[in-house]
């Protein structure tokens, strides 16, 4: 009982005895089959991985889950089947757990489950170096153009502006930094900047200009020079005139000064003063009866001006001798 046994129930075997009289009676013997409980060589395990994608049913590729081999007290081999599988947090995309439970069953009904834990850790990124480059002028320390990171899951990680810090000296030279950072999905943060190293270009000053004219008088400032340094106007200061043209004639210097990274620099341009030639009037002269008469003519010097229109003034006069 049952008529064909395949786990358990009972098997009764009857015999017959006779007289020699024709009575007969029975005599049974009774196996009850009971099939025990079996047990496990290993009711859990676990790994750890890094992506929810790694958390692979058993039997499939790649899963890290090795069922245990389980058999009745008869040999015969149970086969376990998934009984559930829990995700904590239930909608899990990044770090915590997922539980699968097997459930083992043999024919009498006994039980048995296996049970297996994925922890999913996700690594920490791997931090690139900070990108560098050279420029000669702050202002060419343009923030940049970022790339997105990736996760040892794939996943894109986005960088997040911070601020941008400038550390220039007097000289020109410095660095200017572009912070950002990147949060993955377990919130672990990562500093990263782009880095400019900034060289000032070798300057070399201006060369000092003249320019020659007739007369003190068309003197005036001259145009000052345009010296633009990354894109700004370095100004000019007038430092002195010097004059040497007491007469006239000479030179008259306006000196400038600058400075550039931290370095002063001067810059002149010089007036060279040349009157063109003057016209002379005509000789005087008048009829003296006596030589005692011929005195210096002191009041009828004419009054003599050169191409600018200064009053010339004569010199002692050269007196010939008396005849």
């Amino acid at each position: 009982n049952p008529t064909s046994i395949t786990c358990e129930g009972t098997r009764t075997f009857t015999y017959t005895y006779t007289d020699c009289a024709g009575n007969t009676d029975t005599w049974k013997y009774v196996y009850t089959i009971d099939l025990p409980a079996f047990t496990l060589s290993s009711t859990s395990g676990s790994a750890v991985v890094d992506c929810p994608a790694d958390t692979i049913a058993a039997g499939k590729t790649g899963s890290k889950i090795v069922l245990p081999t389980a058999t009745d007290q008869c040999g015969r081999g149970i086969v376990p089947t998934l009984k559930s599988v829990t995700k904590t947090p239930s909608d899990l995309t990044c770090e915590g757990t997922v539980v699968y439970v097997y459930n083992y069953k043999d024919c009498a009904g006994n039980e048995a489950d296996y049970t297996f834990t994925y922890t999913v850790t996700l690594p920490e990124l791997s931090v690139p170096k900070n990108d560098t480059t050279t420029v000669p002028c702050a202002v060419d320390a343009k923030k940049p153009v970022v790339s997105n990171w990736t996760d040892a899951c794939g996943r894109s990680v986005e960088p997040t502006y911070v601020d941008s810090v400038a550390k220039m000296n007097a000289d020109g030279n410095g660095t200017v930094n572009h912070n950002y950072t990147y949060t993955d999905c377990s919130g672990r943060t990562y500093n990263w900047s782009y880095v400019y190293k900034v060289q000032a270009d070798a300057f070399t000053p201006i060369s000092d200009d003249s320019t020659t004219v007739r007369c003190v008088r068309e003197i005036v400032p001259p145009t000052l020079p345009k010296i633009t340094l990354c894109g700004e106007q370095v100004e000019l200061t007038l430092n002195g005139r010097d004059s040497t043209a007491g007469e006239g004639c000479g030179r008259i210097v306006y000196t400038y000064g600058y400075t550039v990274n931290a370095s002063d620099y001067t810059w002149k341009y010089i007036y060279k003063i040349s009157p063109l030639d003057f016209t002379m009037p005509a000789d005087g002269g008048e009829t003296i009866t006596c030589a005692t008469s011929a005195v210096e003519p002191t009041a009828k010097l004419p009054m003599v001006k050169d191409a600018c229109g200064n009053v010339l003034t004569p010199s002692e006069p050269a007196v010939s001798k008396a005849p």
